[in-house]
């Protein structure tokens, strides 16, 4: 079996990495998750495999996870 994924609606890597989560990704968390995986800037999605769009993202969840939240829902 093929690991080519066909997407009717095409789209980059950035955009598909941006959207895999609620954060607000830095740029630069971007581009070090694209440079460990070998991906080009602007690839679309369509030209990775399964496995690199899998790995990619999680990537970017275990760069969520290590990143502080804004958000403080904690009460006193």
């Amino acid at each position: 079996m093929s690991e080519e994924l066909f997407h009717t609606e095409d789209m980059t890597i950035e955009d598909f990495l941006s959207g895999a989560t609620a954060y607000e990704i830095a740029d630069n968390a971007l581009k070090r998750v694209l440079v460990k995986r070998k991906i080009a800037f602007g690839t679309m999605v369509s030209e990775l495999t399964e496995r690199q769009l899998d790995l990619a993202t999680a990537d970017i969840y275990m760069w969520c996870a290590s990143t502080p939240s804004s958000k403080n829902d904690t009460e006193d």
